[in-house]
């Protein structure tokens, strides 16, 4: 059964930081250029893409895409999300029909958790953007094969601006924490606590998923005493993440799986030599660091 349209919608929080992204992504939304937005699981790619249709008052079409591969779920999804009833994704009347809706839609199709999609898949997309008089805007965890401009989201800036100007300047994944641990469990973050919320963000890799877990827990805990217990709350809020780190490693290919494995044994990093040095002789270590980065694993 074809999954409902998603509703695209940043809630009520406000929205922290990435002000050079939005920039880049609102212009693109305005030049009516498409554009895939590709990061790690949980860096708010979705959050992003949510903030910048909001600012550019643009008219959209969500279709969520988490899991989804072959061209016929494609198809049956955002069949459904354009209200075409009656057709399962394996018809050719189906895609006859999303063709034709696509090719006089007004709406900006935002294709959400694209990084599942095989080649097949990908080449329909980029069949549709041919059609379409209106731009895509996609994310995904990987570089799709998609040819518009891809736009990489990594995890928050961690340490503070430099600034003349502002002396007590937060780093943006501190300000995240700052912001919804006053809207979710009404308490201001002072400057005194700044060291503790620093070294708490940092913990917790800047990533905005886990950050905006962590904040209703300061309703109870002290930023320090949070980081002291930062073992508890990864394995509280780390599910989510690993289910998805655990999918984004399957579908990478055989050289991508070695080369990725072989630099866990490097915690604090290596160079190209040194991964060689490990990794099996057959394994290519340049195309399988790529096909890491690709799926933002690296």
């Amino acid at each position: 059964m074809a999954a409902p349209p998603l509703a695209l919608d940043g809630g009520e929080s406000s929205f922290v930081g990435r002000e050079e992204h939005l920039a880049c992504l609102t212009h693109a939304i305005t030049e009516g250029r498409s554009l895939a937005i590709v990061g790690p699981p949980g860096v708010g790619k979705t959050r992003l893409v949510s903030e910048a249709l909001r600012r550019a008052q643009t008219t959209l079409l969500v279709v969520g895409l988490s899991g989804v591969r072959e061209p016929t779920e494609l198809v049956a999804r955002v069949a459904a999300a354009l209200g075409i009833a009656g057709t399962t994704g394996t018809s050719a009347e189906a895609l006859a029909r999303v063709e034709r809706e696509l090719s006089h839609t007004t709406r900006m199709l935002v294709l959400d958790g694209c990084e599942s999609l095989c080649a097949e898949a990908d080449e329909l997309i980029t069949h549709w953007f041919e059609a379409s008089p209106t731009p895509f805007i996609l994310t995904s965890r990987r570089r799709t094969g998609v040819p518009c401009e891809q736009l990489e989201l990594p995890p928050l800036g961690v340490e503070a601006s430099i600034d003349a100007n502002v002396a007590d300047a937060w780093s943006e994944a501190a300000e995240l924490l700052r912001v919804r641990t006053l809207e979710l469990a009404r308490i201001r973050l002072g400057g005194d606590e700044r060291e503790a919320v620093e070294r708490l963000v940092r913990s917790l890799g800047g990533l905005p998923q886990a950050i905006e877990l962590a904040a209703p827990r300061l309703g109870v805990l002290l930023p320090g005493q949070l980081h002291a217990r930062i073992e508890h709350l990864r394995r509280d809020t780390d599910h989510d993440l690993d289910a998805s780190i655990a999918t984004s490693f399957d579908l990478l290919e055989g050289d991508g799986q070695s080369c990725l494995l072989a630099c866990a044994a490097f915690p604090g990093g290596t160079d190209l030599e040194g991964l060689e040095q490990v990794v099996a002789p057959e394994v290519d270590a340049i195309s399988g660091l790529m096909a890491a980065r690709n799926h933002s694993l690296l």
